[in-house]
């Protein structure tokens, strides 16, 4: 039987006969947006994870919905222009599925964004002090490393975001969004 032990403004917490997990309020789920540009670069996020008060390097990525109202695109282009001050012309959705089975119900949509223009300083909202890292995908493995050797927490999903742009040459994968959505 499930028990909730606590609801906060995002998460609730349950105890359904001694497994523990938390659920998103609402009908809040995640994105994760995959940038490259026309020069063969992404763009890399890095912020400070509380629970292991390290910087974690990421693709950017947050809540649909978490303001107002909006699918999982319109999030996804907003979070890359809060993130990292870029804009993409193209999102193709290329995933959908649950980034962490064990621990929480969240849904996320991956999308691979392209044609890229930097039209803001990035950084994220109020006080989530992100850095964005342009790297180029010949040099990717080389600054994880350095990432690492710095003291970072690489996201898993970075690898899966990794997937996606080495896929990218097979269209027929995607399913293009039209990046009009930002107005």
């Amino acid at each position: 039987m499930d028990s909730v032990r606590y609801t906060g403004r995002w998460l609730t917490f349950h105890d359904d006969r001694g497994w523990e997990y938390v659920s998103r309020a609402g009908d809040t789920f995640g994105v994760m947006i995959v940038p490259l540009s026309n020069r063969g670069e992404t763009v890399l996020v890095e912020q400070l994870r509380r629970p292991f008060g390290k910087n974690c390097i990421e693709f950017p990525a947050g809540l649909v919905g978490d303001g107002d109202p909006e699918n999982s695109a319109h999030a996804a282009a907003r979070e890359l222009e809060e993130e990292t001050g870029f804009r993409a012309r193209r999102y193709d959705l290329v995933a959908h599925g649950t980034p962490s089975p064990g621990l929480s119900n969240e849904l996320m949509d991956i999308y691979v964004a392209t044609g890229l223009e930097r039209i803001g300083k990035g950084g994220g909202v109020h006080d989530e002090n992100i850095v964005a890292h342009v790297v180029s995908l010949k040099q990717i493995d080389a600054f994880l490393d350095s990432c690492r050797q710095r003291g970072c927490i690489i996201d898993l999903k970075v690898y899966a975001g990794l997937h996606f742009l080495r896929r990218l040459s097979d269209t027929s994968a995607m399913a293009g969004v039209d990046a009009g959505l930002q107005g």
